[in-house]
């Protein structure tokens, strides 16, 4: 019983009571053993209603994208057509958020489908000139310095990095808000990026939970922030075979 007091302890629920025929005693323990069965019985369901969840959300995400980018592609056509200045601001704002809020969604959708494990990585041979790329698309504020990139081959999927670019950018952009500087250069066969700003970072006792799932810093809850998060963004590196790290 101690042994499997303990058991239960850790939350390993797997394990049965041995049976007892020992009049009171074997009644106490297997009724210990049910208890467990319930336990084990309420966690399964709690799992697959949480599964249930994110697999509407990923769904609804999904769904809402097409009638955005219709939204956008209007707005943006409109922009260049319309005659009035006035109106060309108007539909040029109404492109920009549109474009937010398919981003938004886009990381939604891309961290619901992480969680169920679903998210498709397609890593394919490239220029390094995407990288440039997604970041200085992502720099819509003009906040990073000027770069260079070395010219060569590598392996990654530039829908996913471009997310990750963004991400990154945004977010320097919501607690930093300073300039950006990027670093390239190789260290054996990696081909290494160092995205840096000048914020405050995160408190010295927060450090080691950055690589935690649904862990949001004080900043973060201060400000109000549901974003692509950086555990997600080391998933997705490491699922193209690559590595991350967190200067400390």
């Amino acid at each position: 019983m101690n042994d499997f007091a303990s058991q239960i302890a850790k939350g390993n629920l797997d394990i049965p009571v041995g049976r007892i025929d020992s009049g009171a005693f074997g009644a106490f323990s297997e009724s210990f053993d049910i208890m467990r069965e319930e336990l084990l019985y309420a966690r399964k369901r709690e799992q697959e209603a949480d599964k249930q969840r994110r697999e509407v959300i990923a769904s609804i995400s999904h769904d809402i994208k097409n009638p955005v980018a219709s939204i956008q592609s209007i707005a943006e056509y409109q922009s260049l057509t319309t005659g009035s200045e006035e109106l060309r601001q108007e539909f040029e704002t109404i492109a920009q958020k549109t474009n937010q809020i398919s981003g938004m969604i886009g990381n939604l959708h891309t961290t619901m489908l992480n969680e169920l494990e679903r998210l498709e990585i397609r890593p394919e041979v490239t220029e390094s000139s995407i990288i440039q790329e997604a970041l200085l698309q992502a720099d819509f504020r003009k906040r990073i310095k000027e770069f260079e990139i070395p010219e060569c081959l590598v392996m990654a999927d530039r829908v996913r990095f471009l997310q990750v670019a963004d991400n990154i950018i945004s977010n320097s952009y919501k607690y930093a808000d300073t300039e950006i500087k990027v670093r390239c250069g190789f260290e054996g066969e990696f081909l290494c990026i160092s995205i840096k700003d000048f914020g405050k970072g995160v408190k010295k006792e927060e450090e080691i939970f950055l690589t935690q799932k649904y862990f949001r810093g004080a900043e973060c809850k201060r400000k109000g922030r549901l974003r692509y998060g950086y555990v997600h963004r080391r998933v997705s590196y490491e699922r193209h075979g690559r590595k991350t790290a967190l200067p400390i």
